[in-house]
Order: structure tokens, then C-alpha cells, then sequence
């Protein structure tokens, strides 16, 4: 195996790339289950909860798919 071989050097970045999509999904399922199971909850507590999973979508979104 060469040392500049494409399974070293696409290995990390593909690891990297399944721990963030499990990490979006833990996020996106806990706002889910938020919203749904807590509808009564004051607008000043949804506004402060909501800009969570945004900026993590958002992040999510401007990651290259190395």
C-alpha cells in the first residue's frame, strides 16, 4: 500500500462525515420530539430552543461532502 493511498486519505474525512450525520439526526429527532410533545410550551421557550436545530442545519448543510 503506497502511503498516499485514497483509503488514507478519504477514510478520516468518510468517518467524520457518519459521525456528523448521527449527530444531525440525535438533533433533529430531539427537536422533533420537542415540538410535538410539548405544544403549550411559552413562545419566548420555542424561540430560544428553535435557533438550535437552525444553525445546526445550517451547518450541517455548508459541510463539503469531502
Amino acid at each position: 500500500m503506497a502511503a498516499n493511498s485514497m483509503e488514507l486519505m478519504w477514510g478520516p474525512g468518510f468517518i467524520g462525515f457518519i459521525i456528523a450525520t448521527a449527530f444531525y439526526g440525535t438533533v433533529f429527532g430531539q427537536y422533533l420530539f420537542y415540538v410535538r410533545w410539548f405544544p403549550r410550551d411559552s413562545r419566548k421557550l420555542k424561540l430560544f430552543v428553535s435557533p438550535t436545530y437552525v444553525h445546526q442545519r445550517k451547518n450541517r448543510r455548508s459541510t463539503p461532502l469531502i
